[in-house]
């Protein structure tokens, strides 16, 4: 969506309010680097084997 111009260099999205787990998800770009984060509540834990 950055690539594309849909979103600009920092972007926020809502998400989780239809299930009554607001929560949101911040987006930005530094020098070519995408960062990721926001808050989280844990729902599932395991171990994944590839």
């Amino acid at each position: 969506m950055i690539d594309s111009q849909i979103a600009g260099q920092h972007y926020s999205a809502a998400q989780g309010t239809a299930i009554g787990c607001e929560g949101r998800v911040h987006v930005d770009v530094e020098d070519g680097t995408i960062w990721g984060g926001g808050s989280v509540m844990s729902c599932v834990n395991g171990e994944v084997q590839f």
